[in-house]
């Protein structure tokens, strides 16, 4: 085959291990085997190993270095930063190879039999089937095709559906590319994964739900061992939702993957009958081997086998998953029905299936609800008589804009500080920008709840910055960045770089080439009087009546004096309704204009 490029990735753990590796892809590479090699790690790993980064790049071994991920993410409870790492390094390697080859994945440590088996395998005529050749092989009209081409990997396990060596796995570009996905089960499961099986899972939970509910449902752990058991004990029954999951499995193992065994050398004849319970224990001439991670399919003629299989007297259990796999319908890779559930509940209280509790009930399904309607969902509004609180829900349930409608009752009536967030906060999380402005003003003067605070900075610093992002900051998003940013800095919190960014941003309009000037001025109240009282003096000369304005407008803002506010009452025009509302608001609550 040609076009083939290797991957390693991972962190240098054991230098004598990689360089194993890296050996054996170059001897590959020089025989005409493989192309190209692609070394993909974090950033600053061979920092102190000098002569092996010289090796590297003498021998043409193309370094591909990423950002850590840990502090991007957190702290989460499952396995999925384990995957994210190993993703954000295949990716980061995918990005720098050409399209259309073929991707021999592997890794630092550990990896060399996985890998040698694989690079075998690409003497063959065809090493990777297409997929769709599979589905019509085995019959499978409207399968779901996830991939083009099968992707070769080892160690497939029927305990642990979807679970392979992620150790080394080989497909084409496109297909390997499918593997990655960061909607990990962390948010998407709510359970824990391990890599092996979050790299190879999520191809398939769009088209299959069938595979996605059994890892809602199923908790697989505690059944690796009694399975065996329950089936060494001649145990053959199985819930039909099991059936189904299995059936849809063994359909995928079947069209896209490839299953390789290490040593295919030492299996013997499978053997018949083959039944749906083998599949949970060692048997059939090594070609299922139970261990402390569950089953282990060593080869694919196993399952190829078990689905051809004719002549031969089956068990119940059996029939059915064949059934399943002969007659394919898209229904059957549904969801669990409430049959099937209450089939799994069955099972789950016998102890010869399991004594362990594996069964996930995630959900109860509501069948009906009560017609009556028991308890008014009318807000209390504050501030205002019973009377005005039935007008403000009227008028409010059959407004087309409720937050501007809050907004305006707010502004044509005097309302009090610790009742005005409830008529602002809604369009202030819209936009408004007297909303945002009056609220970071009580904000500063510590007017407001804990809750509603952290709401506030929260809309102040995500307007701010998209009006800085997009280039729309005028004065009104100026005063409410310069009014939390006092605020940050009267509490002696960290003022960080985006908020720095805003505060710029700010004083490159209305403060061009003063921005050090006014920070100097800053750090005292008096200095920042004087500052803005040049300011204006300068702009005060007829021909900058907006600028001069704007200028009283912020000075008013951060440093809250009465003389401003006298000043800035005689510049309001009639069109100005809300605007001065706004002030008279701050005024009358001493949040600015204060001596």
């Amino acid at each position: 085959m040609k076009h083939v490029w290797a991957i390693v990735c991972g962190t240098l753990r054991d230098e004598v291990e990689f360089s194993l590796i890296i050996d054996r892809l170059l001897t590959w590479r020089e025989e005409g085997t493989i192309e190209g090699i692609v070394f993909s790690t974090w950033k600053d790993e061979l920092r102190e190993k000098q002569a092996l980064q010289e090796k590297l790049k003498l021998n043409d071994v193309k370094l591909v270095e990423s950002l850590p991920n840990d502090s991007r993410v957190g702290t989460l409870k499952s396995n999925s930063i384990n995957y994210w790492r190993q993703a954000t390094q295949l990716q980061a390697a995918l990005d720098v190879i050409p399209r259309g080859t073929v991707v021999l994945k592997t890794r630092t440590d550990r990896a060399l039999p996985a890998t040698q088996r694989l690079v075998e395998i690409l003497s063959d005529a065809t090493p990777l089937p297409k997929v769709s050749n599979a589905t019509e092989n085995f019959n499978l009209k409207n399968f779901p095709i996830e991939f083009d081409h099968q992707i070769a990997v080892l160690q497939a396990r029927s305990s642990r559906i979807m679970q392979y060596t992620d150790y080394a796995f080989l497909g084409y570009h496109d297909d390997i590319e499918k593997l990655i996905n960061f909607d990990v089960s962390e948010f998407y499961l709510s359970r824990d994964l391990v890599a092996n099986t979050q790299f190879f899972i999520y191809p398939f939970f769009r088209d299959f739900p069938v595979i996605k509910d059994y890892f809602h449902l199923i908790n697989f752990r505690p059944l690796i061992d009694d399975l065996e058991n329950y089936t060494l004990h001649e145990g053959e029954g199985f819930p039909q939702f099991f059936e189904r999951v299995y059936a849809a499995f063994f359909q995928i193992l079947l069209t896209h993957f490839r299953l390789l065994s290490l040593n295919p050398e030492k299996l013997g004849p499978t053997g018949q009958p083959i039944e749906f319970a083998d599949f949970f224990k060692t048997g059939h001439s090594g070609h299922l081997v139970h261990d402390a991670l569950g089953v282990s399919f060593n080869s694919k003629k196993i399952l190829e086998d078990f689905v051809k299989q004719t002549g031969v007297e089956n068990n119940l259990s059996t029939k059915n998953v064949l059934k399943l796999f002969s007659t394919f319908v898209p229904d059957n890779l549904q969801r669990a029905t409430p049959k099937e559930v209450d089939e799994l509940e069955a099972f789950q209280r016998d102890e010869a299936f399991s004594a362990h509790h594996w069964l996930r009930r995630t959900r109860v399904e509501v069948k009906a609800t009560k017609s009556k309607y028991s308890v008014p969902m009318s807000f209390t509004f504050p501030g205002v008589s019973a009377e005005e609180q039935a007008e403000i829900w009227t008028a409010c349930s059959k407004s087309s804009n409720v937050p501007n409608f809050l907004f305006e009752y707010w502004c044509k009536h005097q309302l009090t500080p610790i009742d005005t967030p409830v008529y602002l906060l809604s369009c202030a999380k819209a936009g408004n920008q007297y909303g945002i402005l009056t609220l970071t003003r009580l904000l500063r003067e510590h007017k407001l709840s804990d809750e509603v605070a952290k709401e506030v900075v929260r809309i102040n610093n995500f307007r701010a910055s998209m009006h800085r992002l997009h280039g729309t900051i005028n004065v009104k998003v100026s005063c409410y960045i310069l009014s939390y940013w006092a605020y940050v800095c009267q509490e002696q919190q960290e003022v960080t770089p985006e908020l720095s960014k805003q505060v710029h941003a700010v004083l490159n309009r209305y403060l061009p080439g003063k921005a050090e000037a006014f920070m100097l001025a800053s750090k005292e109240s008096t200095k920042l009087e004087l500052f803005f009282d040049e300011q204006l003096y300068k702009a005060d000369d007829g021909e900058h009546q907006v600028r001069y304005r704007r200028l009283v407008e912020l000075a008013l803002e951060l440093t809250k004096k009465r003389k401003y506010w006298d000043i800035l009452n005689g510049l309001f025009t009639i069109k100005e309704p809300k605007n001065k509302a706004n002030y008279e608001f701050a005024i009358r609550n001493s949040l600015l204009g204060v001596d």
